[in-house]
């Protein structure tokens, strides 16, 4: 390889300005790409190319991400990143006349997270542009797995169907006690990306660390509910007053309150690898059974809308 070669291949993975979208036209110009992706992460790509759905599992469709400033070569700017990163480049490519051409196979996926409409204050994403992008139909991909059929064929596929009852009763239990606390994140993250008033929130417990979830020998799962309570008060004092913040709120715990998909995926899919590997005693999750777990992918129901960067319903490519 000549070392002009050597430099472009580097500049690829750590271009030097806008790094997405570096990637992006050296993409689209590659004969042998048929669709390109633009993700929040790898773990996105790693879960989509796996799945079902003939558009994103294609190897002939490219996926492009934001790299994060801990990744072995981060991209320089790290002031937009994920999803921002994914709507700031949709708003940079329809703007370019050159660059916007390939919108008709490119599709811009995103979680939909707490929030029906696709809205950044903070790269100025309004509302009008939100029919460009496909977003999943749950909080993120992890909630795929708790959908009814995907459950019943992942505990069929590993042989514990019977534990599928007792798996709902914990799951759905777990849901209600920490609903309250997912509809305030929901209100106080929606001031934020509609430009709202800002509530004076300062996490004091990280969720990972308040969800850390284990089964003792009883069946019976834990977790720091007292973390929890005490983050719940910091929430609950931090919107009261605030209008925008509260009814949003009272929307979103009514709505998880009847769907405890709407929940955070990591933090149900966490729950679910834990009731696996501390109850069912079987290898579950990236972490656990990589090869495995990449083909428990391809069983899934993945229902999704996509759509391309121009609008159009994405069906084949």
């Amino acid at each position: 390889m000549s070392q002009n070669n050597i430099a472009f291949q580097q500049a690829l993975c750590n271009p030097p300005a806008q790094s997405m979208l570096f990637r992006y036209n050296y993409f689209r110009t590659d004969p042998k790409c048929r669709c390109l992706c633009l993700v929040e992460g790898p773990c996105d790509r790693n879960f989509y190319s796996h799945t079902t759905i003939q558009i994103l599992n294609n190897p002939s469709c490219r996926y492009i991400w934001h790299i994060g400033r801990y990744a072995q070569n981060p991209d320089i700017d790290q002031s937009v990143i994920g999803k921002d990163a994914v709507l700031k480049a949709y708003l940079d490519i329809s703007k370019d006349n050159t660059l916007k051409q390939d919108l008709f196979h490119t599709v811009f996926l995103v979680d939909r997270d707490y929030d029906d409409q696709v809205v950044s204050s903070k790269i100025g994403f309004l509302r009008e542009s939100t029919r460009y992008i496909t977003t999943t139909h749950y909080h993120s991909h992890e909630n795929y797995y708790l959908l009814e059929p995907n459950l019943q064929a992942i505990f069929n596929k590993l042989g514990i169907l019977e534990k599928l009852d007792d798996f709902r009763k914990s799951f759905n239990s777990f849901c209600r006690e920490i609903s309250k606390y997912c509809a305030l994140k929901a209100a106080v993250t929606a001031c934020y990306n509609h430009g709202w008033e800002k509530p004076p929130y300062q996490c004091r417990y990280k969720e990972e660390e308040i969800f850390d979830v284990h089964f003792g020998t009883d069946g019976k799962y834990s977790y720091r509910s007292d973390l929890l309570n005490k983050e719940i008060a910091l929430l609950e004092k931090s919107i009261r007053g605030n209008k925008d913040a509260e009814a949003f709120y009272e929307n979103w715990f009514g709505r998880i309150s009847a769907e405890p998909l709407s929940i955070r995926g990591h933090t149900i899919f966490n729950f679910l690898v834990a009731y696996m590997i501390e109850i069912c005693h079987v290898k579950f999750g990236f972490k656990e059974d990589q090869e495995g777990f990449y083909k428990a992918i391809g069983m899934l129901s993945v229902p999704i809308d996509l759509v391309f960067g121009n609008g159009k319903r994405a069906t084949s490519v």
